[in-house]
């Protein structure tokens, strides 16, 4: 009797260790899909003050450009190549705030199907965003952003392996999507790649400029200094240092695709969850940055 009771233990337990981890499992969908809509609601600011960013820089270029242009035709050649990059480059910030909307839309539907298997409007929500996501992502990888496609800094698709969940209507969905979601959230990568690479590199010189006309040039001439040159100075080395507000989208999307990746392999003992929160949590500050910024600026 006694060595029936403790062979008895010895199944149980396995099994009892089985459904935890299963429930863990589970558990993280809920906590990936809190993940994304925090991304879905930070991305957005960051995205509209990176927008006006570039059309300030593409203005500051393209200024800078006419003087060295003499005929009225070549100029209006060169201001409108100027507005199809600033119309191109609306197109891709337009996409990816879609895509941000219906990657959270995805992973809540994905939450809700872990937490129940009888949830036939889930998984036909989480198949509709994933096709829409799919739908939208695909018209933008011939797009062109500062004379390169987005498919030139998109690699090759690579393939999912769905681990096997207690929730059958979750890994069916998953087999069904994942390959899809993973290679759309690989365009929205590359999008914020090439956004923020040519994006950084033109503030870079307008500010570059900026400095020199407004700061240095009037620090070396003869006579005194404007009122506003100690502020106007502090003002254009502080926008120096804080180049770059896609970078830190660029990080956060990056990391949001290996640990969905990680989700659905059930890699549990990878560290691309805690990577994303950090991340996360910069592009989180930064938002918030930018909101506080705005409202004073308003008030």
């Amino acid at each position: 009797m006694r060595a029936h009771t403790i062979l008895k233990r010895c199944s149980v337990a396995p099994l009892l260790l089985l459904a935890a981890c299963s429930s863990a499992r589970l558990d993280q969908f809920s906590q990936f899909a809190a993940i994304g809509q925090t991304y879905t609601t930070a991305l957005p600011k960051v995205l509209d003050v990176a927008l006006q960013s570039t059309i300030e820089a593409n203005s500051a270029e393209l200024a800078g450009a006419r003087e060295l242009i003499q005929n009225p035709n070549e100029r209006a050649v060169n201001l409108n190549a100027f507005d199809e990059e600033i119309q191109r480059r609306g197109k891709a910030f337009r996409t990816i705030e879609a895509q941000t909307n219906l990657l959270g839309s995805y992973f809540t539907a994905l939450a809700g199907l872990a937490n129940s298997d009888a949830g036939d409007g889930l998984a036909k929500s989480a198949q509709d965003a994933a096709d829409a996501l799919a739908g939208v992502s695909d018209k933008v990888s011939d797009l062109k952003i500062g004379g390169a496609s987005v498919k030139d800094v998109l690699g090759d698709a690579v393939p999912m392996a769905v681990a096997a969940f207690r929730r059958a209507k979750l890994e069916k969905v998953l087999k069904e999507t994942a390959g899809s979601v993973g290679r759309s959230i690989d365009i929205h990568v590359a999008l914020l790649d090439r956004l923020s690479l040519v994006i950084h590199d033109e503030q870079a010189v307008a500010l570059r400029n900026t400095k020199l006309t407004e700061v240095d040039r009037k620090y070396v001439r003869e006579g005194d200094l404007p009122d506003d040159w100690k502020s106007r100075r502090a003002e254009l080395l502080l926008e120096q240092a804080r180049l770059g507000e896609l970078e830190e989208a660029l990080k956060a999307a990056q990391k949001l695709k290996l640990a969905f990746v990680d989700l659905v392999e059930n890699k549990t003992s990878s560290a691309s969850m805690p990577l994303l929160l950090r991340d996360l949590q910069k592009l989180v500050s930064l938002a918030e940055r930018i909101s506080g910024k705005g409202q004073a600026e308003g008030a």
